[in-house]
C-alpha cells in the first residue's frame, strides 16, 4: 500500500482572557478578546485581571497563594493533567481520537504537545484529513470520561462523532473533584475548545488554532465589609462563619463552541449547596467549611480583609433555579456576644437579564452587610425566576453588591499530530547526552523527578533517518544494566550474513562511518537478525537477550522503540561522549579494528562515574541500590549488532580489553561466547 503521512498537525491551544469589567447591582456583562495571527506566528495577546487573597473550598490562600497545592490559583488554573484531542470531518464522523498523558502533577498550557496519525493515500476522501475538517479538544477530564471519548484501542472510538464528543457529560463530582478528595483541585479544572485545520504547504503540515475556555465558573467574594451608620443598630456587629455557593447543577457537558456554551446536557436532575451543617445535597468543595478567619465587623472596623474563591458548573436558570453565594454568619443588633443569631446574606451569581451563570466566567463580588440577615437558608426556596427582583429576602436589610464578571486568565497550549503513532512528552527541555530516561518516557534528572525511575542515560540527540522517520527523533539511550547481570553469549551459532558489513579499517572510512547517522541503525540491524527464519535465542543469544531477555528484566518505556543490539556506531559515540576518548585511533589495521591505546580503564571509569552521578539524588523516592552494574573497565567486551566485513562469520564489537586497550572491533567470531550485552533504544 502506498502510505503518505501527514507529516504533523498542528493544533495551537490558546485560553484567551476576556476583560468584562460591569460594576452593577446582581448583574453581570461579558466581552471578548481574542488572538491575532502576524505573519507565520500567532500572537496572543492577553489582557488579565486577578484578585488577590483568594480560596477555595477550605483552604485559606494568602495573597493568591495556595499552601496545599504550592502554586497560585490563577497558576494553577493554568494547568492540565491529560489532553485529548479528537479530529473529525467537516460532516462530524470521527478521524482520529488521541490521548496525551501529562507527567507528574501536571505542566501549563504553553508547552506543544505531539499526537501521532496516519492515513494512507488511497483511503477515500471521507477517511483522510481535509482542509476545514473539525478539531475538538477537552482537557483535565477523568479518566473514564476520556475512556469513553477515546475508547480503548486506536482507531476504535466510542465516540463516532463530533455530536458525540460534545454530548459526553460530567457529573459535579467529576468537573470540581475529580479526585474525590472532598476540594476543588484548581490545577484538574475541565476545559474544552474547537477549531478546523487547514494544510500549510510551506510547513508541510495541517495546522489549526485553537482557542480553549473552562467549562466551570469562578466565584470570588473579593471584599466584604459593614456599613451600620445608616441604621437604627449603629453599634450592630457581624463575624462571618462560612462561605458556600446553593443551587449548583448536578452535571455539564462539552457543548461549547468558539467559547459559547450550548446548554445542551437536558434538564438538571439536581441541585446541590455547600452548608457545612447542612447534609441535604451537600458537597464539601462548594463552601469553605467553618474554618474561615475568626474576625468581627463594626463601626471600628468595617472591612473583613480576606478573599474566599468558589468553583460552580454554569446554571442556564433550568425551571427557575437559581445560583446563590451565601455568607453566613452571627449578627448582634448591639455587638454583644449573648445577643446574637446566625444570619444569611445571599448574593445571586448570574446575568440579570438571563438569570444564567456562564462557564469560563469570574464573577467577583464585593459585598457590604448594612443591616440584619435572613434567618434560615430555606428563605431562598422562594427565589425563581418570576421573583428575582425580590431575590435578597425582605429580611436583609439594605445589602449592598457589586458583581463584577471577567473571564479565567488563561494561556496557550498546542498539540499536534505527526507520523509514526508515537506520542511525545514535549513540555520538557530537549533531552541532552547525560539525562536519565525514566520508565514513564520523560527525560531529565533526579533533582527534577525524585519520585520517577530511571531507566537508561542518553548518549546521543542524533539520530538516523531511519529511526527519525520512524518517529524515533530525540535520540538514544544505553541501559543501565547488562543483561542478566553481565551474563556472556555467542553473537550467532551460524554463519550467515544478513544485511551489509561494515569496513573500518582507515581513519577516512571510520570518519564517514562516524559522521553518518545511517550507521547508528542498530535497530535496524538488530531487527535484521529477529525477523531471519531461523531467528530463536539458541541461534541469536545475543539479539535474543537484548531485545526480549532484557526487556523481561526492564520493561522498556511507552513511546520508546523498545531495547536492541546497539551499533557499532552507537557504541562509538556512547564511550566518546561519557568517556572523553579521543576522536583519532591510535592505530588502524586492515583485519577491521582500531583501538586506543591504554583507555579501556580510564573510559570505563568515566561512564561509571557519570552514570552513578546520575543517579545521586537524596531526596529521590526511588530505590537505587539493584538499578545499575558498572560497565567493566578490563575484559568487558560488548556485541554490537552491526556485521563485519571481514567475513560472514565475524560481527562487531566494543572491547574494554585486558591489554588496556579500548577497541572498535570487527575481527571477533560471532561463535564467541565471552562477550556481553548491554542494549540501547532510540525515544
Amino acid at each position: 500500500m502506498n502510505t503518505k503521512y501527514i507529516k504533523i498537525l498542528s493544533v495551537v491551544f490558546m485560553a484567551v482572557a476576556a476583560v468584562g469589567v460591569s460594576s452593577c447591582t446582581l448583574d453581570s456583562t461579558e466581552e471578548a478578546v481574542t488572538g491575532k495571527q502576524q505573519g507565520s506566528d500567532i500572537v496572543l495577546n492577553i489582557r488579565t485581571t486577578s484578585v488577590s487573597n483568594q480560596t477555595r473550598s477550605a483552604t485559606v490562600i494568602s495573597n493568591g497563594y495556595d499552601s496545599n497545592n504550592k502554586t497560585s490559583v490563577t497558576s494553577a488554573e493554568m494547568m492540565m493533567t491529560n489532553l485529548t484531542v479528537g479530529l473529525f470531518k467537516s460532516t462530524g464522523s470521527t478521524l482520529d481520537i488521541k490521548e496525551v498523558d501529562i507527567e507528574g502533577t501536571g505542566e501549563e498550557i504553553s508547552s506543544q504537545k505531539t499526537i501521532s496519525s496516519t492515513y494512507s493515500s488511497g483511503l477515500p476522501d471521507a477517511q483522510k484529513p481535509a482542509n476545514g475538517d473539525l478539531v475538538r479538544v477537552a482537557i483535565n477530564l477523568p479518566p473514564s470520561k476520556v475512556a469513553t471519548i477515546k475508547g480503548k484501542a486506536e482507531e476504535v472510538w466510542n465516540v463516532a462523532s463530533a455530536t458525540n464528543f460534545k454530548a459526553t457529560a460530567l457529573t459535579i463530582d467529576q468537573a470540581l473533584d475529580m479526585d474525590n478528595d472532598g476540594d476543588v483541585n484548581p490545577a484538574e479544572l475541565p476545559m474544552v475548545g474547537n477549531s478546523t485545520i487547514a494544510f500549510n504547504s510551506i510547513a508541510d503540515k495541517w495546522e489549526s488554532t485553537v482557542t480553549v475556555h473552562h467549562l466551570v465558573s469562578k466565584v470570588t467574594l473579593a471584599s466584604l465589609s459593614v456599613d451600620f451608620s445608616t441604621t437604627k443598630h449603629t453599634a450592630a456587629s457581624f463575624t462571618p462563619t462560612e462561605i458556600f455557593l446553593v443551587g449548583v447543577p448536578d452535571k455539564i457537558n462539552l457543548d461549547m463552541n468558539d467559547g459559547t456554551y450550548a446548554f445542551s446536557q437536558g434538564a438538571y436532575a439536581g441541585y446541590y449547596q455547600g452548608e457545612s451543617t447542612n447534609a441535604t445535597n451537600q458537597k464539601d468543595y462548594l463552601g469553605t467549611g467553618t474554618g474561615i478567619a475568626d474576625v468581627t465587623m463594626n463601626a471600628s472596623h468595617t472591612s473583613y480583609g480576606t478573599a474566599y474563591t468558589l468553583y460552580t458548573l454554569p446554571n442556564n436558570n433550568d425551571a427557575g433555579n437559581l445560583t446563590f453565594l451565601v455568607i453566613k454568619g452571627t449578627y448582634s443588633s448591639d455587638g454583644q456576644a449573648w445577643n446574637s443569631k446566625t444570619v444569611y446574606y445571599p448574593v445571586f451569581i448570574g446575568a440579570k437579564t438571563t438569570n444564567v451563570v456562564q462557564p469560563n466566567a469570574h464573577y467577583v463580588v464585593n459585598a457590604t452587610i448594612k443591616g440584619d440577615g435572613a434567618s434560615s437558608i430555606a428563605d431562598l426556596a422562594s427565589v425563581t425566576t418570576a421573583t428575582l427582583s425580590n431575590a435578597v429576602p425582605s429580611t436583609i436589610q439594605d445589602l449592598d453588591v457589586q458583581v463584577t464578571v471577567t473571564d479565567f486568565d488563561d494561556e496557550s497550549v498546542t498539540a499536534t499530530f505527526t507520523n509514526s503513532g508515537i506520542i511525545s512528552y514535549q513540555g520538557l527541555p530537549d533531552p541532552v547526552p547525560g539525562d536519565l530516561l525514566f520508565a514513564d518516557g520523560t527525560w531529565g534528572t533526579l533533582d527534577m523527578f525524585p519520585d520517577k525511575t530511571p531507566v537508561a542515560i542518553v548518549f546521543s540527540t542524533n539520530v538516523s533517518a531511519v529511526d527519525y522517520a520512524a518517529g524515533f527523533q530525540r535520540g538514544y539511550a544505553i541501559a543501565l544494566k547488562d543483561v542478566s547481570s553481565s551474563a556472556t553469549m555467542a553473537w550467532s551459532t551460524e554463519s550467515i550474513q544478513l544485511g551489509t558489513p561494515v569496513d573500518i579499517t582507515n581513519q577516512t572510512k571510520l570518519d564517514d562511518y562516524v559522521a553518518s547517522a545511517g550507521y547508528m541503525d542498530g535497530r535496524s540491524e538488530t531487527n535484521l537478525i529477529t525477523s531471519t527464519a531461523n531467528y530463536s535465542q539458541a541461534v541469536y543469544p545475543a539479539a535474543y537477550a537484548a531485545v526480549t531477555t532484557y526487556e523481561s528484566e526492564v520493561a522498556h518505556p511507552a513511546g520508546t522503540s523498545g531495547w536492541y543490539l546497539p551499533s557499532i556506531g552507537q557504541q562509538y559515540e556512547w564511550i566518546k561522549f561519557f568517556g572523553g576518548i579521543s576522536t583519532n585511533p591510535g592505530t588502524f589495521h586492515a583485519d577491521n579494528y582500531c583501538y586506543w591505546s591504554g583507555a579501556a580503564s580510564s573510559t570505563a571509569s568515566a561512564f561509571n562515574t557519570a552514570a552513578k552521578n546520575c543517579l545521586k539524588n537524596t531526596g529521590a523516592t526511588v530505590d537505587k541500590s539493584n538499578m545499575w552494574t558498572d560497565i567493566a573497565g578490563s575484559g568487558g567486551y560488548y556485541w554490537a549488532s552491526t556485521e563485519s566485513a571481514k567475513g560472514a562469520g565475524y560481527a562487531f564489537s566494543l572491547n574494554f580489553d585486558t591489554d588496556g586497550s579500548l577497541y572498535l572491533a570487527g575481527n571477533g567470531t560471532r561463535s564467541g561466547t565471552d562477550l556481553r550485552v548491554r542494549p540501547v533504544l532510540a525515544f
